[in-house]
């Protein structure tokens, strides 16, 4: 017997909550880091399977009519697809305040998906990101 899915609600975050997000400094250092990998995530478009797999190696760093671009190379894990991406100035500054402290040398300091939901609620708290949604559903046709 198979259980039916629900679709889920995909609900964006605002320019003004993203802006208050980076903003904001946590006194908490799980929390900054927690912060600095949503935010890669937000710049990016990675899901969190994929940040999750992100390593050094995927980093890189090319020159296209003698200006320096940087990107991530990486097989995602959900389509199985190779895929490049551009990093924007504000994921390359993410990734350099991270580059020497990582165990197996990891891309960003991402806790398991719990924990990153629990942080992520915590941090958006302590933040005074607290916006009302409606959220709105169609049954049948």
């Amino acid at each position: 017997m198979k259980k039916k899915r629900n679709a889920t609600d995909i609900i964006f975050l605002k320019q003004r909550e993203l802006a208050t997000l980076e903003k904001y400094s946590p006194d908490i250092d799980r929390l900054v880091k927690l912060k600095d990998a949503f935010l890669f995530g937000c710049y990016t478009g990675l899901r969190y399977s994929d940040l999750q797999q992100i390593h050094q190696a995927h980093y890189h760093k090319k020159t296209d009519k003698g200006e320096q671009y940087h990107v991530l190379r990486f097989v995602i894990k959900k389509t199985r697809k190779t895929h490049e991406i551009a990093l924007p100035p504000k994921a390359v500054a993410i990734i350099e305040r991270y580059w020497d402290k990582q165990k197996f040398k990891k891309l960003l300091p991402v806790p398991t998906n719990q924990k990153f939901n629990d942080y992520l609620k915590e941090l958006c708290e302590n933040a005074k990101l607290n916006t009302e949604i409606e959220i709105t559903a169609q049954f049948g046709s």
